[in-house]
């Protein structure tokens, strides 16, 4: 009976067809769910509960609402939402849907570092587009601003989180263990290169804008060399505690 309404519930999904008015308010409310549903999920859960279903439903529901989104709305706007910028209608589905399931689908530590590093250069990217473009504004910084922090905060918290897991680590992986170090201080090496070059590019566009454009850059800057001086901090006191 269940597989028959759930079969019944899928085909009935198929058949929605969508205006673009409609379409518009479910890409509104797909963002708004995920927003909340990133916020009641707790990072810390309680020892009552099992980790690991936790971690499953949450990532259950994640896809399903992808999938449900692939139903109604179709897979071409999800794939073009990849270019969306800040500001366009598709951004929020590209930030707080597609970005975030694949998040979910990464397992691995340093996999899901290397998928942070890439969303905080694609918000920078965002942002000399914008430039480029003369959209930057004060909403649209503020909203790279928040991501680029969340990026760089999470970071962190995952190399915190590979670097406690190497003290229990037994010696037969210990070689693993420290090529995985390796290959996150690579990516910590390549991903401060990438923002150097993001900050001058922005700082030479800069240049050419009015005033009131110039301020915007310059703030957007500004917060993004003091999170990553921020970030640097923390990981030299966390290697001067391991010496």
């Amino acid at each position: 009976m269940n597989n028959e309404k759930l079969q019944k519930g899928i085909e009935n999904i198929r058949s929605v067809k969508l205006n673009e008015t409609e379409k518009t308010e479910m890409l509104k409310n797909i963002s708004v769910y995920m927003d909340e549903l990133s916020k009641k999920v707790p990072r810390t859960p309680s020892p009552y509960f099992n980790v690991f279903s936790i971690y499953i439903r949450r990532q259950f529901v994640m896809v399903s609402v992808l999938l449900l989104f692939f139903g109604t709305i179709g897979g071409a706007t999800v794939i073009a939402s990849k270019e969306s910028l800040p500001g366009d209608l598709l951004y929020p589905i590209k930030v707080n849907v597609t970005e975030p399931v694949v998040g979910v689908m990464t397992i691995n530590k340093t996999s899901k570092i290397d998928w942070e590093v890439e969303k905080a250069d694609r918000r920078l990217h965002e942002a000399e587009t914008l430039v480029e473009q003369g959209r930057l504004d004060n909403q649209s910084r503020v909203r790279i601003e928040e991501l680029f922090s969340g990026n760089i905060n999470r970071i962190d918290e995952l190399a915190i989180q590979e670097n406690v897991g190497t003290d229990s680590v037994v010696a037969s992986s210990t070689a693993e263990t420290t090529r995985e170090l390796e290959k996150i201080n690579n990516t910590r090496d390549d991903f401060e290169k990438a923002v150097s070059k993001h900050t001058d590019n922005l700082e030479k566009m800069k240049e050419r804008l009015s005033d009131d454009k110039k301020e915007e850059v310059e703030s957007l800057k500004k917060t993004v060399l003091e999170k990553m001086r921020e970030k640097r901090d923390r990981q030299d006191g966390d290697e001067n505690k391991n010496d």
